[in-house]
């Protein structure tokens, strides 16, 4: 058997960034808004708000997004 990190087993987010201008999240369920200044999207544990300037979605796929842009802030809503 594999030992698998928790968060990938429930379904949780898993959400990285590279500085302050590159983030990853694995596990997201939707883009609920995006616009330059912020951007939602639903995960299992809730709504997360990207806020910054020239905040754009480098990719989305089923289970991935890559935002790009000047990440100012990170919350759970």
């Amino acid at each position: 058997m594999f030992d698998l990190p928790p968060d990938l087993l429930m379904g949780l987010p898993r959400i990285s960034m590279a500085g302050r201008e590159d983030m990853f999240v694995e596990n997201h369920q939707g883009v609920i808004e995006c616009t330059q200044k912020r951007i939602r999207f639903q995960t299992s544990a809730g709504v997360v708000k990207v806020t910054g300037e020239k905040l754009v979605v480098k990719h989305i796929g089923a289970e991935r997004i890559a935002i790009h842009g000047v990440i100012g802030a990170v919350e759970f809503v």
